[in-house]
């Protein structure tokens, strides 16, 4: 009679327990949205919900402008239609999504000053420090930048 009291609280729980999961992944994924300082602090990226994932535009450079006193332009680009767009205002991080754990992945970095892109990885180490981990292939080759919250 006891295994059946068990089994019935378990399985009236089961609902309110996939709630709380569902409510918990929801709440967290979101915690990498806002503005970020790069590492060398040059730069602030914004980071966004683009529908089902996140992407990242730089919002704010240290030096927007040229020696002519001409905002600077996105002249590496390996897409020729972009490379009147100046700095900020560039989408340079698309695609991210969160694995429900602790990591937002699947997501593409464009390094602004090479013109390349590379895969890339979020983690959070705390709620204002960021890591971003830039590869090629496997993350296991790739390098790690930290960015704080603005």
């Amino acid at each position: 009679m006891k295994n059946i009291y068990i089994l019935c609280f378990a399985l009236l729980a089961l609902p309110l327990d996939a709630y709380v999961v569902d409510y918990c992944i929801r709440n967290h994924q979101d915690d990498v949205l806002g503005e970020w300082h790069t590492q060398s602090r040059e730069s602030v990226i914004e980071i966004y919900r683009d529908g089902g994932s996140y992407g990242g535009k730089i919002v704010w450079t240290e030096h927007p402008n040229d020696e002519h006193g001409q905002p600077k332009k996105d002249m590496l680009n390996p897409d020729p239609a972009k490379r009147n767009n100046p700095f900020v205002g560039t989408v340079i991080m698309t695609g991210f999504t969160f694995d429900n754990e602790e990591t937002w992945k699947d997501g593409e970095i464009y390094n602004i000053l090479s013109g390349k892109s590379y895969k890339a990885q979020i983690t959070l180490e705390d709620a204002n420090t960021l890591k971003m981990r830039g590869y090629l292939g496997s993350p296991m080759f790739g390098k790690t930048v930290t960015w704080k919250r603005k």
